[in-house]
């Protein structure tokens, strides 16, 4: 970047969620820049935004920008907290908890997790007409959750201690299964009567914890905070917990039975 950067004239404390400590610009005046290398905050005196948070008066979103006045994104801030590829916070990633790429599955807990999942499904009736199975490392722990599924309907389990967790997260009909690897975070995503996604995280009971929703409904966009936004408001918020990538329940990308997915999921 061949340009002097300033630090911005006006700067206030502020305590973010979660224990983020940070300072965030109060310009009204701050505009977006881009350049080949990334994007950056200009104020209305041409300073710029250096080693600090940048909160989006028209999302309420938070970015944090660098030591050389460029976004952060795919990374940890020194501060501690993980920003995704569009730059935006997510409050509860935790990437530095992820299985790292390369390291070796722990075979003989995965299979003995395996071995409570067949239990659990065996004990609980309800879900006897799930016949396909396929495992996904949702929560970033390095033992995988259990998705169960008849082709429409869904369920996850999850595990904690030495035993299947008592909560199962089950979806009915015309809903999808996203995650966001590395992420913890798991999103049911239904289309089927209007555009609707619910957000969860697991928490360290195992349970599904709940932490966004968001639809398009009658031609309208809605997010906790706002009902009839715009679709850069609603598409900013869906970004912020991370980059979604599909758990596939259709037929042919399942296995039908919990040992099959088991040995998919080590042979990966």
């Amino acid at each position: 970047m061949n340009r002097q950067l300033r630090k911005a004239a006006v700067l206030a404390a502020a305590v973010l969620a979660g224990g983020m400590t940070a300072s965030t610009i109060t310009a009204n005046a701050a505009q977006w820049r881009d350049d080949a290398k990334g994007w950056w905050i200009e104020n209305d005196d041409g300073s710029y935004l250096v080693n600090q948070w940048y909160q989006s008066p028209s999302s309420g979103l938070w970015y944090y920008i660098g030591a050389d006045g460029y976004m952060l994104t795919n990374t940890m801030t020194p501060d501690g907290c993980y920003v995704n590829a569009n730059g935006v916070w997510v409050q509860n990633a935790n990437p530095g908890t992820q299985q790292a790429a390369g390291v070796a599955k722990d075979v003989a807990a995965i299979q003995q997790v395996a071995e409570a999942y067949k239990d659990w499904h065996k004990s609980n009736r309800s879900y006897a007409g799930v016949d396909s199975f396929v495992f996904c490392d949702i929560d970033g722990d390095g033992i995988p959750e259990c998705i169960g599924t008849n082709g429409e309907t869904w369920f996850v389990i999850t595990h904690r201690g030495e035993k299947v967790a008592k909560t199962a997260l089950f979806h009915g009909n015309g809903s999808h299964p996203l995650y966001v690897p590395g992420g913890n975070v798991l999103c049911d995503y239904g289309d089927k009567i209007y555009e609707m996604r619910d957000f969860y995280k697991i928490n360290d009971k195992g349970a599904f914890e709940k932490i966004g929703t968001s639809k398009y409904i009658n031609s309208t966009y809605n997010i906790p905070t706002r009902s009839d936004t715009s679709k850069a408001i609603y598409d900013d918020y869906n970004a912020s917990f991370g980059q979604l990538e599909e758990i596939s329940i259709e037929y042919e990308d399942t296995y039908r039975s919990i040992d099959e997915a088991c040995a998919a999921y080590l042979a990966q």
